[in-house]
């Protein structure tokens, strides 16, 4: 009887251990961006922090294929315009607030093209603060508001890297027992997001 107390009190034990442990493994994970990129022609480069920055050259249409801080892509598509046309871009539209353009969401075609219409969200804004002076609503969550993100794009193919401040304080505070990203529990990660996103339309018939 003794012995199999001490046998589930074990698997209990060992049970939490490994609970504790995929925990602080999935906080890990969700510090990086790693991403690779393919789509039409385009030539692009960009550094980002978060909502204090977003300064960039070119632009490109593509696909995205990795890990976004270990959470589901928000869309098949993206397109960004950097200086210098988004500036020529503005001159009929917004160009009061345009240093560059990020569009998000579905298309009726393979790739959004940088030179066709977004189907759904589009964000026009300064390239510093974009938070604070963008035409749109792609805000990032708070926890977000600080990650450094830098991206290449040439010809076809391109890289999309980042690392979370945020998410590193989460993963640190983690062992502790401290949840700032409230993701630990299974609900919380199926709730994780990069951004506040309104509702996107589907993509009109051609």
């Amino acid at each position: 009887m003794r012995g199999t107390l001490l046998v589930l009190i074990l698997l209990s034990i060992s049970s939490t251990s490994c609970s504790y442990l995929s925990k602080r493994a999935s906080d890990f994970g969700d510090m990086w961006r790693f991403n690779l990129e393919t789509g039409g022609l385009g030539l692009e480069a960009s550094v980002k922090v978060g909502e204090l920055a977003d300064i960039g050259i070119g632009q490109k249409g593509v696909h995205r294929y990795g890990t976004t801080y270990l959470i589901e892509q928000e869309s098949r598509d993206w397109a960004e315009i950097h200086l210098p046309l988004s500036l020529f871009l503005g001159l009929t539209d917004e160009p009061f607030a345009l240093n560059y353009v990020y569009q998000l969401g579905e298309t009726r075609s393979d790739f959004v093209w940088w030179w066709e219409d977004p189907q759904s969200v589009q964000e026009r804004s300064w390239v510093l603060l974009p938070s604070l002076t963008e035409n749109g609503s792609r805000n990032r969550t708070i926890l977000h508001w600080f990650d450094l993100e830098v991206s290449a794009f040439v010809l076809v193919f391109g890289l999309d890297l980042g690392f979370s401040l945020g998410e590193f304080v989460d993963f640190l505070l983690g062992w502790f027992g401290v949840d700032i990203a409230k993701d630990d529990s299974r609900e919380g990660r199926m709730k994780r997001r990069l951004h506040h996103l309104p509702e996107i339309e589907p993509a009109k018939a051609p």
